[in-house]
């Protein structure tokens, strides 16, 4: 039986282009999108438990999901006016 018919996410390593910027955070998994079709529930509870997961498209980045909590404290954060930048 495969890790994906057990309702988990294989891991795999993706070495991405140089030029690209640092990301903030790290994934655990890469998904193909093909592949996060079918496990989306197994993919929305790891995102509930904090487990970061890149959904891939053609073998590029695409999408990551995220619990909704964390969104709406993330959209908070960035929506606070910047209090070191002088006025």
């Amino acid at each position: 039986m495969s890790a994906a018919s057990r309702g988990q996410v294989a891991q795999n390593s993706v070495n991405y282009p140089a030029q690209e910027p640092a990301k903030a955070f790290t994934a655990r998994y890469v998904v193909p999108f093909t592949q996060a079709r079918a496990l989306l529930t197994v993919l929305a509870h790891q995102a509930k438990a904090d487990v970061e997961t890149i959904i891939t498209n053609n073998s590029e980045r695409c999408v990551t999901p995220i619990d909704a909590n964390r969104l709406d404290a993330t959209l908070a954060f960035l929506s606070e006016p910047d209090r070191d930048r002088a006025a």
